[in-house]
């Protein structure tokens, strides 16, 4: 039970440090009076699928994630923002719950960590088993969607309209679709016993992902905890600069 326990707080917390992805709940509600309507497509499946490429062709992006996880009875909310660039991969984020303010630059596989006594140190993911805090981990989501696609409607998502899709999951599907197979984040979810799952899927405009809204129980797998991550994607195209910081 542990180690489930274990697999799957690792997989949340990967899931937010999204090469610094922090989360910041994202707003929702009716599409704001005069904004352009989020495109519906004829076939939603259709959408999603192709809404992979069409993020990744927009490079850059601003982003924010908020995450709520209960292990018996107890729940620990992180919250955070930031900015990624996809390829070459480079990101600027905080991350922020009651005892931790994190700042995290992202270059390439290098990640650089600021924690409350503000001295930087280093890691490189190419030589852990961890996380690589690539957000290409999060559309790989995108990659498992099975069974029906059900369209939910339009709603905002930071400021502007998105076309809402209720899917489910399977992670098994997703992995094996990812790019090479190589995405820790998917992988450490289904190495923790969640073989399916519902997810929302909000694209905008453009077709490209605006919000994905994931919840993980694993209380029926041995394990009292329940993980509820929120990540949204917005600002396409904007500029992203990172400086590797003095590390010490």
């Amino acid at each position: 039970m542990r180690r489930t326990v274990a697999v799957i707080i690792a997989a949340a917390t990967a899931a937010l440090a999204l090469s610094a992805c922090g989360p910041t709940a994202s707003k929702t509600g009716s599409a704001p009076a005069g904004q352009p309507k989020a495109a519906v497509a004829a076939n939603p499946a259709d959408a999603i699928a192709a809404a992979y490429d069409k993020t990744l062709a927009a490079n850059t992006a601003k982003f924010s994630a908020l995450l709520d996880t209960t292990i018996s009875g107890n729940k620990i909310s992180l919250t955070g923002d930031g900015s990624i660039q996809f390829n070459p991969l480079a990101g600027d984020s905080t991350l922020k719950g009651k005892g931790t303010d994190v700042h995290i630059i992202t270059i390439g596989r290098d990640v650089y960590i600021q924690g409350t006594d503000k001295k930087w140190s280093k890691l490189d993911t190419s030589k852990t088993s961890g996380s690589s805090n690539n957000p290409v981990d999060y559309l790989g989501f995108l990659k498992g969607v099975t069974g029906p696609v059900t369209s939910t409607g339009t709603t905002d998502v930071h400021g502007s309209p998105a076309t809402g899709y209720k899917v489910t999951v399977d992670f098994a599907k997703a992995v094996k679709n990812s790019p090479g197979g190589a995405n820790s984040l998917l992988q450490s979810v289904q190495s923790g016993g969640i073989t399916t799952a519902p997810i929302d899927i909000w694209l905008d405009n453009q077709g490209r992902l605006a919000q994905i809204k994931y919840r993980f129980d694993a209380k029926a797998r041995g394990a009292d905890l329940v993980s509820d991550g929120t990540v949204a994607f917005f600002d396409y195209g904007t500029p992203v600069t990172v400086t590797a910081p003095r590390v010490g």
